[in-house]
Parts: structure tokens; sequence; C-alpha cells
């Protein structure tokens, strides 16, 4: 996990400069960073993944979406708070138990069970190897239609880009992915992980940042355009960076 950890390290050092740099409005630099460094890792890195690459890609996902949900419900959480202006004036409290239930998702728990699963040797009963072939092949069309949703929602003609809009999609579809390429020279590591890192690293922003920037009184409108923006261009961005990738 070293290559995510390291990457998303320097995307979000990155992101703190970039928002100093171009004057990013104070009420949303906090969500601003969040977007630009962490992923949306499962909901669409895993059926993306798994149509690119099929279920071998399955671990490698798991590693980067490991490491993408600690920092997101840690560092990302906390950054998207500091965007309320009523700040100073509150007290923030952290919570042990609840910050191991945002990290410890459903997902991350289901890739724990199978590697205790894997390293005993016990053998999968044939019905639970169904079940589970049954709702991984849901996966892909039902991140089809939470995309669409999500669109339809955040209504096209409602979206605004702006500068700092740009800001995002630039970290999230350009820097992030040059990082892990680059990274690959110095931490060797096979061609599949790496490409799989690398289409990790450049998804959509995570589609509960809007939804956490309302709960947190921050810029909630620039939150759900990001959002809109990065789901939209992503459908013609997938396909170029597949060809970038495979040249690679």
């Amino acid at each position: 996990m070293i290559i995510p950890l390291v990457s998303m390290t320097i995307t979000y050092l990155t992101s703190l400069a970039y928002r100093s740099l171009m004057n990013v409005e104070q009420t949303r630099r906090g969500t601003f960073t969040t977007m630009f460094t962490c992923s949306n890792t499962i909901f669409i890195g895993l059926p993306i993944n798994l149509a690119i690459f099929g279920e071998k890609a399955v671990p490698y996902v798991l590693l980067y979406y490991i490491v993408n949900t600690s920092i997101f419900w840690t560092i990302g959480i906390y950054e998207i708070a500091k965007d309320n202006s009523q700040l100073h004036e509150t007290t923030m409290t952290f919570h042990p138990l609840v910050a191991l239930k945002k990290i410890f998702s459903p997902a991350l728990i289901g890739f724990m069970i199978g590697l205790v699963w894997m390293f005993t040797g016990v053998k999968v009963p044939s019905f639970l190897q169904q079940f589970g072939n049954y709702l991984a092949d849901l996966t892909t069309p039902l991140s089809m239609f939470t995309i669409g949703i999500m669109v339809y929602f955040n209504g096209i003609k409602n979206l605004k880009l702006n500068r700092d809009i740009v800001g995002v999609l630039l970290g999230r579809y350009l820097l992030s992915p040059l990082i892990v390429w680059l990274l690959g020279f110095i931490f060797p590591v096979s061609s599949l992980m790496l490409a799989v890192f690398m289409v990790q690293s450049a998804m959509p922003v995570q589609n509960s940042v809007p939804i956490l920037a309302r709960a947190y009184k921050a810029d909630q409108e620039f939150a759900a355009s990001s959002l809109g923006y990065s789901v939209l261009i992503y459908l013609l961005y997938i396909p170029v960076l597949l060809k970038i990738i495979y040249a690679l």
C-alpha cells in the first residue's frame, strides 16, 4: 500500500499549495482539498476495474481503497469541517468508535474476511460462492444506475463550472494518476497493480462529499457541481486514460 499512501500524501500537499496560489475561497478550501485528494474507489472504482482487468484486479482495488477511505474519513472529513465559518465558535469532538465505524465499512470488512478465508485455506461452500458471484454481477449495473441518479438530481443545468472546479478536475484526472505512474519507477510493482492504482487514483469525486458538505455547513453547491462535472467528464476521460496506460 506504499504507492497509494505516498501518492495521496503528495496529492494532498499539492492541493494545499494550489488552493493558496489560486486563491480558492476560504469557505470551500477544505472541501476542495478533500475532492482533489480522495477518489470514488469502491462504488465506481471497483466495477470499472472489474470491467477492464477482471477479478484478478480486485485485491489491488481494495488495497488502494483501504488507504483512500482511511484518509477520506480522517483528514478529508476534518478539512470539510474546517470550511464551516462558525468552526472557531464550536468545539470539535472525536469519538474513536465513530471513526472506526466509518473506516471499517462493509467493503473493507469483506476484504478482511476474504483474506482470513484465503490464508486459512478453507474451501468456500458452493452456495456461498454462487451467491457472491451474483452480487458481484450486480455491481456494475447498480453503479451505472447510481451515477445516472446523481447526475439527474444534481441537474445538468444547475452545474456551475468555475476555476475551483477546474482545479478539482486537474487533481483528479491529471495529477493523481501522474504521481502514481512516477512512483512506479521508485517502487517496482507488477504492471497490473500499477495500472489498477492509476485507474483508482483517477476516479470521480466521492459521492458522499456533497452530503458531508451540507452536514458541516460547507459549500454544498460547489461540492455538488464538482461531483457532477467529475462524473460527466469521466465518461469521456476513462477511454483516454486506458489508451495511455496500455501505451505505457
